[in-house]
C-alpha cells in the first residue's frame, strides 16, 4: 500500500483498496445465494417430481371409467386432464429433466478444475489426489458450486448428477406404472442393482465411511424392494407375516450397521485429533527445551539472559545474533558483558 501511494497517491490506494472490499463482497453474496439455490433445488427435486409424475398415472374402474389415480375426480383425457397434462410436460421439463441437466452444466464448465488430470494428456502421469482436493478447496473460483462436488473424489466430478437421477427413478419415475405391481417391484430392484455396482466399482465419497453407508443404504432399498415382491407372491397368510418381519429385520439390522460404521468413523477422528494435539505438544516441548539450551549456552559464554517479550532474538541465517540497540557499540559489547533479553526463540 505504500508503494501505490508514493506511485499513485493515496486517493488511489483507497479506492483500489474498495473495489478489492467490494468484489469480496459481492463474491461472498454470490457463493451464498448460488449455494442456497442448489440446496433448495435439492431438497424439493425430489416431492416436485414425484407431483408431476403422477399427472401421468390413471387407472381403470369397472364400469369403464379412466381416473387420475391421485385425484378420482379427474378423468383421464377429459379438458381438464388435457390441461394438467401440458402443464406436466412442461414443469417435466423444467424440475426432473431441467434440474439435473443445469448440475451437469455447472459441473462440466469447471471440469478442469474440478480434476486438473485433463490437462495431461500422458496417462503415465497421475496427480496426487490429495493435493487435487487441497487445490480445489482452495480455489475460491468453485466457491458456488462447491456443495455439488465437494464431498466426492475428483475423477467423479460428476457423481451428483447421477445420484439425483437416482433418486428421480425411484421417487418419481415408477409413478407412471401401477402402484405395488410386480412390474413397478421389478423396475426398482433393477434400479437399485444397477446403482449398487455403480457405487461398489467407482467409491465416489473421499469419505470411506461415507461409502460404506451409501452402499448399505442401496442394500436397504433392495431389500424393501424384494420383500414388497414377496409379499406380492404371498399377500395373506403366514408367508405374509414371515415376509413383514423379514422387512423390519432387515431394515433394522442395516440402519444399525450403518450408525455403526458412522460412530466408527467418529472415533476414529476424534483418536486422529488427540494425536495432532500430542504431537503439538511434543513441538512445544521440543522448542521449550532447545530455548533452555541456547540460555544455557548464552550464560556458559558470559552473557545475561533475561526472559522476556520486551526484544526479540530473530533467526539470522545459520545461527542466532542477539540484537543490540543503536546507542550501543561494538566496544561496549567487547569490553563489558552483554544483557540479551530473549522473547521467542
Amino acid at each position: 500500500a505504500a508503494k501505490l501511494r508514493d506511485e499513485y497517491g493515496e486517493e488511489t490506494v483507497e479506492i483500489r483498496i474498495l473495489t478489492d472490499a467490494a468484489k469480496a463482497s459481492r463474491h461472498l453474496s454470490e457463493t451464498r445465494c448460488m449455494s442456497l439455490f442448489l440446496l433448495s433445488s435439492y431438497i424439493i427435486l425430489p416431492s416436485v417430481s414425484y407431483t408431476i409424475f403422477s399427472m401421468f398415472s390413471c387407472e381403470n374402474f369397472d364400469d369403464g371409467a379412466y381416473m387420475l389415480r391421485v385425484d378420482f375426480q379427474i378423468r383421464c383425457g377429459g379438458n381438464v386432464y388435457n390441461s394438467y397434462f401440458l402443464m406436466a410436460i412442461l414443469m417435466g421439463l423444467i424440475y426432473p429433466l431441467g434440474v439435473p441437466c443445469m448440475y451437469l452444466f455447472l459441473l462440466y464448465r469447471k471440469r478442469t478444475r474440478l480434476n486438473p488430470q485433463y490437462f495431461i494428456t500422458d496417462d503415465e502421469i497421475q496427480l496426487d489426489e490429495d493435493e487435487v482436493i487441497r487445490g480445489r478447496t482452495k480455489n475460491h473460483k468453485l466457491d458456488s458450486i462447491r456443495f455439488l462436488f465437494d464431498m466426492y473424489h475428483p475423477p467423479v466430478w460428476w457423481w451428483e448428477v447421477v445420484e439425483t437421477l437416482r433418486r428421480l427413478s425411484l421417487t418419481g419415475a415408477l409413478m407412471v406404472f401401477e402402484e405395488g405391481s410386480v412390474l413397478q417391484l421389478f423396475l426398482g430392484v433393477s434400479i437399485c442393482i444397477v446403482a449398487l455396482m455403480m457405487y461398489a466399482h467407482y467409491m465416489p465419497f473421499v469419505e470411506e465411511e461415507d461409502n460404506t453407508v451409501a452402499t448399505f443404504a442401496q442394500l436397504e432399498i433392495y431389500f424393501v424392494l424384494m420383500m414388497g415382491m414377496l409379499m406380492q407372491v404371498s399377500p395373506t397368510g403366514k408367508g405374509s407375516n414371515l415376509v413383514g418381519t423379514l422387512l423390519i429385520v432387515t431394515t433394522l439390522g442395516i440402519f444399525a450397521m450403518a450408525i455403526g460404521l458412522e460412530f466408527k468413523g467418529l472415533q476414529t477422528g476424534f483418536k486422529d485429533a488427540i494425536e495432532v494435539q500430542r504431537e503439538e505438544r511434543a513441538g512445544r516441548r521440543d522448542t521449550a527445551m532447545h530455548e533452555a539450551a541456547v540460555i544455557r549456552d548464552l550464560e556458559d559464554s558470559g552473557i545475561s539472559v533475561q526472559s522476556g517479550s520486551v526484544r526479540k532474538v530473530r533467526r539470522a541465517g545459520i545461527g542466532m545474533a542477539p540484537l543490540v540497540s543503536s546507542t550501543e557499540s561494538t566496544a561496549d559489547i567487547d569490553d563489558e558483558p552483554a544483557e540479551v533479553v530473549v522473547g521467542e526463540l
